[in-house]
């Protein structure tokens, strides 16, 4: 199994080209911090393979679901490195504000790509991006949300009897909800940021509630720049380390907007890191 993932984490790498823009984008008021998509998917792997097995429902799933997880936003990579601008602004778009038919594409070529290398996974992500259109309203949402819900039909009937428990599927699909929203909530936060400052997404906790840890509401917070602590604590050690890939343009650099200007301005930015222990 360790051989496989290996092989499968090589290919992947070999296909990830350039690697695409769509970005966490971190306002301040000197500029703006930029963490590209895919790389904060590869924090969140990094946590899911962190985590205490004592607390990992079907750990004869845990090589596909850290793959999953650490995969999440791979389709992002396929995207020719552009930054997307605000049409009226011509201020940077974070992911959340995306064209949304851009990132439906990019959601459908990620399973696609995780499909050939490894169905369990692929179902995860599904599933991860399907959820994102449960009780809206856009027709362009609900029918990638069915087209996807298909997809999921197909692959479970793949697994068969082999696939793993309803109870660890859904353990591992809030397990990569989770990890995403951990790895989130380190890029979107200001670093050392106090509790009641956060960002509203992670204030009260995080939305998932894990079998394993008795459906306790996980919560974070910053103690300083670099140390964040989370309980209940879920990892095996008793401190997990992650190194945060960004860069940083400020605004006075910038003296025009739109994407061209931005995009130039961001290739000039050195690339930076920030560390951040994860403690009880």
């Amino acid at each position: 199994m360790l051989k496989r993932m290996k092989e499968t984490f090589r290919e992947l790498k070999i296909k990830t080209g350039k690697g695409g823009l769509c970005m966490i984008v971190r306002q301040d008021e000197e500029g703006l911090s930029f963490f590209e998509q895919d790389r904060h998917a590869h924090l969140s792997g990094v946590f899911a393979a962190a985590w205490n097995e004592d607390l990992f429902a079907g750990t004869a799933w845990k090589d596909s679901v850290c793959l999953a997880v650490t995969q999440h936003d791979r389709g992002w990579a396929s995207l020719d490195r552009e930054i997307v601008t605000d049409g009226e602004k011509g201020m940077p778009l974070s992911f959340t504000d995306y064209p949304l038919k851009r990132k439906i594409s990019v959601y459908k070529s990620g399973v696609d790509e995780l499909l050939r290398m490894d169905p369990y996974s692929a179902l995860l992500v599904s599933l991860h991006y399907a959820s994102f259109f449960k009780g809206k309203r856009d027709p362009d949402g609900t029918a990638f949300m069915i087209s996807e819900q298909r997809r999921q039909q197909q692959i479970r009937k793949h697994l068969g009897a082999n696939g793993p428990s309803e109870e660890a599927l859904s353990f591992h699909f809030d397990l990569l909800q989770l990890c995403d929203n951990l790895s989130l909530y380190l890029c979107m936060n200001r670093w050392g940021v106090k509790k009641e400052d956060e960002m509203p997404w992670f204030k009260n906790g995080f939305p998932q509630r894990l079998a394993p840890l008795r459906g306790r509401v996980m919560e974070a917070k910053f103690n300083s720049a670099n140390t964040v602590t989370i309980s209940p604590y879920p990892f095996l050690k008793d401190a997990v380390s992650v190194t945060i890939p960004y860069k940083y343009v400020r605004m006075k650099d910038v003296n025009t907007t739109g994407s061209k200007v931005w995009n130039k301005a961001y290739e000039r930015a050195p690339q930076l890191y920030h560390s951040i222990a994860i403690c009880r």
